[in-house]
């Protein structure tokens, strides 16, 4: 009896294993259809892992795009697009035409960087190195819009304060193989580290924590200024933390579900938000710098499409005075570099490594 039970469990798992990793999809998954970066991926993620922590992801998948289609799938569940219509179902960026908080009139930096690009002409060398110019932009201008102008960085004009920041960014948020075993398999790092095996630096988590507390005291700030606003007090235009202001009230409808509650912010979603100017909009704008020094063609032509509009910010006279809102939503050229960038994703870790040498 009890081998008879033993036979029928074998029986079960072996069954279920070869529906589940083999025949379904080969098959029956909606993406049978779609053609493999390789066999193996379409059993397994190990392909794709295996790529990332090699640092080759972006050159295997490119040579599938060419030899295979604009789709090609690279894992069971994961599938790697080349079409910019897809491209825009996925991001959806400037296709549904959104608002801009009025505070994007303050955006422009261009006053400011003017007269550091004229040192740079005036000095005896004539040159320096622009990729960390363009993330000081990229940050001092996200968080302004995160927590208000007062509580915005000032990298452009504060080249000590910029390297030192650039130096903790680095530690706290490694690019090398750490970063491939915190992305992909963040549990499997945290149990090994409680085992007294570290996947990563030691330096990592004491180089978060001055991160975090570099960074909470600009989310105390902005929160204050919303409690003057609440309590009636004029709110000066460029001091409002527009950001700040509204992740709160979204938060509070997803987990109300509509109802209006009190809602405040848990430590952790504060250091999230306090950290994110680090990320995604500074990485990718300073590697879309990077991308077009190397394709000096692109550089011309999207130099006309930006004279284009009204208002093309050309001159330095008059700083703020740039276009309408809803005008680069209508410039393809434009579009298609941002989507661009957002796709070459991966690769943006080589950037920080350029950063810092």
């Amino acid at each position: 009896m009890y081998g008879a039970l033993v036979t029928v469990s074998i029986s079960i798992t072996v069954a279920v294993t070869v529906w589940k990793y083999f025949i379904y999809p080969l098959f029956l998954s909606p993406l049978a259809s779609v053609p493999a970066v390789s066999p193996i991926a379409r059993f397994s993620a190990l392909w794709i892992e295996w790529q990332r922590l090699d640092g080759k992801d972006f050159q295997r998948i490119s040579a599938a795009f060419a030899a295979k289609g604009p789709y090609v799938l690279i894992s069971p569940q994961e599938l790697a697009l080349n079409d910019m219509h897809a491209v825009n179902c996925v991001w959806g960026a400037g296709s549904a035409g959104f608002d801009k908080h009025p505070s994007y009139e303050y955006w422009a930096t261009q006053g400011r960087v003017l007269p550091v690009l004229d040192r740079v002409a005036s000095s005896p060398e004539g040159a320096t190195r622009i990729l960390p110019i363009a993330q000081s932009m990229s940050l001092d201008c996200t968080s302004a819009f995160a927590f208000g102008i007062p509580l915005s960085l000032d990298f452009v004009l504060n080249a000590k304060a910029r390297r030192e920041w650039l130096d903790l960014f680095a530690t706290a948020f490694p690019t090398d193989q750490a970063s491939f075993w915190l992305r992909e398999h963040p549990r499997l790092t945290k149990y090994l580290f409680m085992l007294g095996v570290s996947l990563v630096s030691k330096d990592m988590a004491p180089a978060r924590r001055k991160f975090e507390a570099w960074a909470l005291p600009r989310v105390d700030g902005a929160e204050e200024v919303l409690k003057k606003r609440d309590m009636g007090q004029a709110i000066e235009a460029g001091q409002l933390p527009v950001l700040y202001d509204a992740i709160p009230s979204d938060l509070a409808n997803s987990q109300m579900k509509g109802k209006k509650l009190g809602f405040t912010m848990t430590e952790a979603q504060r250091r999230e938000l306090a950290t994110f100017t680090a990320e995604a909009f500074g990485t990718v704008s300073t590697y879309m710098v990077y991308e077009l020094s190397h394709h000096l063609e692109v550089q011309s032509e999207l130099r006309e499409e930006l004279r284009s509009t009204t208002n093309p910010l050309i001159g330095a006279d008059s700083p703020t005075d740039i276009p309408d809102s809803q005008s680069p939503e209508q410039l393809p050229l434009i579009g298609a570099v941002v989507k661009e960038c957002l796709r070459r994703l991966l690769l943006i870790e080589r950037l920080c490594t350029l950063l810092r040498e």
